[in-house]
């Protein structure tokens, strides 16, 4: 198998991985696996060279058009997993005021009356 066709198998995967990714229980375990695959893919890069045959050309094109699929999917997840450390930031950034209520009382609005 040349590096070509490796590297679009690991494009392949990697697009299926990012498909159930929101429907997988272990969504930590699945990062991992993106992580390794895109490790792989990088090092694969290294050792591809210009398509020359017909069938390299096609794939080649097969292959920019699971890119542009793969970007996407994995910039859903990204927004998705910031989305969810923002709304775990909120909250307990909530439940800190609300355990330490009397901690942070304001005094600006206290006076003193002098009258006797």
């Amino acid at each position: 198998m040349s590096s070509l066709e490796d590297y679009y198998r690991l494009t392949r995967k990697l697009v299926q991985l990012a498909e159930t990714w929101e429907k997988s229980k272990d969504q930590d375990q699945s990062i991992v696996q993106i992580e390794a695959i895109l490790e792989d893919r990088q090092l694969l890069l290294k050792h591809i060279i210009a398509p020359n045959s017909e069938e390299e050309k096609q794939l080649s094109k097969k292959l920019l058009e699971e890119e542009k699929n793969l970007n996407e999917k994995l910039t859903t997840i990204r927004h998705q997993i910031g989305e969810e450390l923002q709304a775990i930031r909120k909250k307990k950034t909530y439940n800190n005021k609300y355990m330490n209520s009397y901690n942070n009382i304001s005094t600006d609005g206290f006076f003193y009356d002098k009258k006797k």
